[in-house]
């Protein structure tokens, strides 16, 4: 009898110990944080210098374009204020000079496309490795996008677990 209840005795200890260590586990601590990337994206000055660098080469772009497209017009006035019938080699010469402006026009648009595009690659990436270094170096186990413009999987987040202000720090710093 006294050996039954000893057995029983450390059979509950144990089933005791070992609930413990079940909830203990479960209940382990994950350090979550959000951050906006539309705000990161828009808001650091890496950004507003990738978007000024872009602003000046559009505007570069659209003088370019645009003198291209006077002297187009220009051409089109001479040979109208001719007697009004274009001869072959002004009509050839004038559509060689419109295929060339269209051309122009469009690897302009692609040449800014393809500048935007390397641009944005460049910082999301600078972007994404800095939320990484930040998120090991405070034991972050995951970081959420709560940007608005993406609907992230964050439907609510307190402000206190938002990183977004220090990553724009590190970013500009």
């Amino acid at each position: 009898m006294i050996q039954r209840r000893t057995f029983v005795a450390a059979l509950l200890a144990l089933l005791f110990f070992s609930f413990h260590v079940i909830v203990d586990k479960a209940q382990a601590e994950y350090r979550i944080a959000t951050v906006d990337i539309n705000r990161i994206m828009n808001d650091s000055g890496d950004s507003k210098a990738m978007k000024t660098k872009l602003d000046q080469l559009s505007m570069k772009a659209k003088q370019e374009i645009d003198v291209e497209k006077k002297k187009l017009e220009d051409f089109q006035k001479k040979i109208q204020a001719k007697d009004g019938t274009p001869s072959n080699a002004d009509a050839e010469k004038y559509q060689k000079m419109a295929r060339e402006f269209s051309r122009a026009v469009k690897d302009t648009e692609e040449d800014l496309k393809r500048e935007f595009m390397k641009s944005n690659k460049t910082l999301t990436d600078k972007t994404l490795k800095i939320i990484e270094s930040y998120a090991q170096k405070n034991q972050i186990d995951l970081v959420l996008d709560k940007s608005l413009k993406t609907r992230g999987p964050v439907l609510f987040g307190t402000p206190s677990v938002d990183i977004t202000d220090d990553i724009i720090g590190e970013l500009n710093s």
